[in-house]
């Protein structure tokens, strides 16, 4: 989900609202994407973050800065962690990036 609105795609309410006291793991997550310069080119670094404890639960790393990155970052995390069927994961991505839908990760 994004609060970002600098875009033309849905923008979903702010869930956290400021309030980051979590008091389980796999309730809230959080991801970004950065980029690193490296002497090949960019290396663009995806993860997510558990907001519980800080844990890194999940991240891909690629080329190129898409969708599918944050994607890969998300399977990962929720292959390993098994995530409620309810939680909530908040992306804080730029807008060079458009929000995915997390709803086929965590609502199933």
């Amino acid at each position: 989900m994004t609060t970002d609105s600098r875009h033309g795609l849905p923008v979903t309410d702010n869930l956290l609202d400021q309030h980051f006291k979590v008091y389980e793991p796999n309730k809230v997550w959080l991801s970004d994407i950065t980029y690193i310069p490296t002497d090949e080119g960019w290396l663009y670094l995806a993860g997510h973050k558990d907001i519980f404890n800080g844990e890194i639960v999940g991240y891909a790393m690629g080329e190129r800065l898409s969708k599918n990155l944050i994607n890969q970052s998300l399977f990962r995390a929720v292959t390993v962690k098994r995530p409620p069927k309810v939680c909530c994961i908040i992306q804080t991505a730029a807008a060079s990036t458009a929000p995915m839908s997390t709803d086929s990760y965590c609502n199933n």
